[in-house]
């Protein structure tokens, strides 16, 4: 899947609202998701950071509010999924030098200094 995705959006196929607009729900729904698929945190993580790579989403929309894309931005919800909202960004911070690697690009310069406070 990662292969295909990566051949999508280097061939410019995939259109940065759609992207948003299936990714979002994803990110929401990511704990849960979790709960029941042990590698649901780090398979996303992987498509996050290809997204990144490509320029298919940025940094600032990722973190936005705080990185609350990721469950929901309720108080209470933050102290259910604070950790793993952390592990969650971290993986992606872990995997974006291999995926850059991978596909012959640069990690965006943005995208680090944006996610590094989400992942500690």
């Amino acid at each position: 899947a990662t292969a295909a995705l990566r051949r999508l959006l280097a061939e410019r196929r995939l259109d940065a609202a759609d992207v948003h607009a299936a990714l979002a729900p994803l990110l929401r729904d990511l704990p849960d998701r979790a709960i029941d698929s042990p590698h649901a945190l780090d398979d996303v993580a992987a498509a996050v950071a290809l997204f990144l790579v490509f320029d298919a989403i940025d940094a600032a929309w990722l973190a936005h509010d705080r990185g609350f894309r990721f469950g929901t931005p309720d108080a209470e919800d933050d102290d259910i999924f604070g950790p793993d909202r952390k592990d969650f960004f971290a993986k992606v911070l872990d995997r974006l030098p291999a995926v850059a690697a991978d596909a012959a690009r640069p990690v965006p310069a943005s995208v680090p200094p944006r996610l590094k406070p989400l992942a500690a």
